[in-house]
């Protein structure tokens, strides 16, 4: 993946953590481990920026958006207040998702720091999900499951 930085350990580290035989990124630098209750977490290396990217849909939106709650999700952006880091936006699905990512510089990891930002994106996921899930009528987000998904 990288010379400098031993990305394929980190990740066949993670997959230790959480008794996963042969976690690894597939040959575009993703994985997919799903957390449960219908949410999974994407992680990508992305070499040239030297960093790996978490991301995820929070929830399916309902269409029109609701005013209120958009101004309510930027609001929960400024300065990551409310997302741990992450940063909450759409896709331009229809209806769009509201999508969580986080970027993590290679620099900043080792395998027990990359189980730690796994397991703060999690959380994050989950306690925006638990938010933004009962505030649309479109209810749990309806992501397709990628046939390389995981299990964490």
């Amino acid at each position: 993946m990288h010379p400098d930085f031993p990305v394929e350990h980190w990740i066949t580290e993670l997959g230790k953590h959480y008794d996963i035989d042969s976690l690894r990124l597939n040959e575009q630098g993703i994985l997919a481990l799903a957390i449960g209750g219908g949410l999974s977490v994407h992680m990508q290396a992305i070499p040239a920026t030297e960093a790996l990217v978490f991301y995820a849909a929070v929830v399916v939106m309902n269409d029109p958006l609701p005013p209120d709650l958009m101004v309510s999700m930027l609001q929960a952006n400024r300065f990551w207040h409310e997302t741990a880091g992450a940063t909450l936006s759409l896709d331009d699905q229809q209806p769009p998702r509201v999508i969580l990512a986080q970027s993590v510089r290679f620099l900043d990891l080792d395998a027990p720091r990359l189980i730690e930002a796994f397991e703060n994106f999690s959380g994050a996921l989950q306690a925006m999900h638990e938010w933004l899930a009962p505030e649309v009528q479109s209810g749990r987000s309806a992501v397709a499951t990628p046939e390389y998904m995981q299990r964490a």
